[in-house]
């Protein structure tokens, strides 16, 4: 979903890459498919907040900044959550045994 969503994103803007969303949610819901949405959200806040460290870091001043510590504090936390989380599905969103 990553590439699909990234390319949405850039091609069509915000607005529907969010109803894009929506409407991921609503199929899933309606067509009875298990979906891992715990896992989606704490890998989308993990890499979300990762890439505003990467992206505005040097522009901020890296960890001079209050806005890139705590955007760092909540990808880590995301990810120290993601992992035992996925782990622990039968179905998860991203098999990271497979790492």
């Amino acid at each position: 979903m990553v590439p699909v969503s990234g390319w949405l994103l850039g091609v069509a803007g915000r607005k529907r890459f969010y109803m894009t969303c929506v409407a991921l949610f609503t199929a899933s819901s309606l067509l009875g498919l298990k979906v891992d949405w715990q896992g989606f959200v704490l890998v989308a806040l993990f890499l979300g907040y990762l890439e505003i460290v990467l992206d505005e870091g040097q522009t901020a001043d890296w960890f001079s900044s209050t806005f890139i510590v705590i955007s760092a504090v909540i990808s880590a936390a995301s990810f120290l959550a993601f992992v035992p989380w996925e782990l622990s599905r039968k179905d998860p969103i991203v098999d990271i045994r497979l790492i």
